[in-house]
């Protein structure tokens, strides 16, 4: 080895061992717990505020809107709408509460842009607690935070959306369901309503047990998982990614995908629906229907391959032929069993 490799390698060694030795040094100076190593505000205080009863003062609307941090909706013990939230030096929350609509807005100080690169491991989320009783509307809007709602029923409408974070409606009947995102994900599980739409411009979609009137599905650019998923219309159109489908059951289905494939999984027979399925450039696997059919199918590509399937035709989950479990039993009279042959006759004794 030269002495110019030698002396790259002993500096290369000195500066792993300090930095490392720094590392360790700063991790301790934390008293070895990650939170500690945020360089977020630490002069945080959560606030928490009992409206008064929906018996006595009803509402009509929760609007929330906030920068940074998440937003979590989750029902209340008892009759009065619950709020939490987080403030510091360099967030402010105004909370007002006027002619039946309940606004809470998280706004930036003039602090707040002093800090660059921010790391922070607390969850300074706002929480709102709704009461059973409570059957107005949720509006939602985060730039660079995450939405929770869950555990809702009997809403008159919810509509979320994050310009930067996951959306996620877990266990939620509305009239209207709106979800959006910008960069994110978007998770609906059991969820119930008569028009329900979800829409991501970079991110993936995934539904399971989601029951509704009309089902609109969009995204630009990220895939679209429906398990489940039971309507009168049904539409899910992706720009860019595939889009699989566990069980449907709907009436009318459009299935779309410009640059992607298509695999779906339906509830009936193909014998049900009238069904076109097209694809420029790719494979199409799609059993004849019935023309004219009550229910109808399209899928199309323009860049990838469609598989349909139906279970009541022996399709199963994992994607291959099984029995079909709700097909009539073979009625027919058994065949007689065949008659046993006839044993071999001796043979002759050899000639001595």
């Amino acid at each position: 080895m030269t002495t110019a490799r030698k002396a790259v390698l002993i500096v290369a060694t000195v500066l792993l061992v300090g930095g490392s030795a720094l590392a360790l040094g700063a991790f301790a100076a934390a008293d070895f717990r990650f939170e500690n190593l945020s360089n977020d505000t630490r002069d945080w205080a959560s606030t928490t505020l009992t409206l008064d009863a929906e018996s006595e003062t009803p509402h009509t609307a929760i609007v929330v809107s906030d920068r940074d941090e998440g937003v979590r909706f989750e029902p209340a013990d008892g009759d009065a709408i619950e709020v939490v939230y987080w403030t510091s030096s360099e967030k402010a929350v105004d909370v007002v509460d006027e002619g039946g609509t309940l606004a809470i807005t998280g706004r930036g100080t003039s602090l707040a842009g002093f800090q660059f690169m921010k790391v922070g491991f607390q969850d300074h989320a706002t929480v709102v607690k709704v009461p059973r009783s409570y059957t107005g509307s949720l509006t939602v809007e985060t730039s660079s935070g995450s939405i929770d709602v869950a555990d809702l029923d009997g809403l008159g409408s919810v509509a979320l959306s994050a310009n930067s974070g996951y959306v996620s409606a877990m266990r939620v009947s509305a009239g209207s369901v709106d979800l959006k995102t910008s960069s994110g994900n978007i998770v609906a599980v059991g969820v119930e309503a008569e028009a329900f739409s979800a829409r991501a411009s970079s991110g993936s979609l995934s539904f399971d047990d989601v029951e509704a009137s009309s089902f609109e599905a969009r995204t630009s650019s990220g895939d679209q998982s429906l398990g489940d998923v039971r309507a009168n219309t049904l539409s899910a159109r992706s720009s860019s990614g595939d889009i699989e489908t566990a069980v449907i059951d709907a009436e009318g289905v459009e299935l779309e995908a410009s640059s992607g494939s298509i695999h779906a999984l339906f509830a009936g027979t193909a014998a049900d629906y009238d069904t076109t399925a097209s694809s420029s450039s790719g494979h199409v696997s799609a059993p004849n229907g019935t023309t004219g059919a009550a229910k109808r199918i399209v899928a199309s590509t323009t860049s990838g391959s469609i598989d349909l399937r139906f279970m009541r035709d022996g399709a199963t989950l994992d994607g291959s032929e099984g029995v079909d479990r709700d097909a009539p039993a073979d009625r027919s009279a058994p065949q007689a069993p065949a008659a046993p042959e006839a044993p071999a006759a001796p043979k002759a004794p050899a000639a001595s």
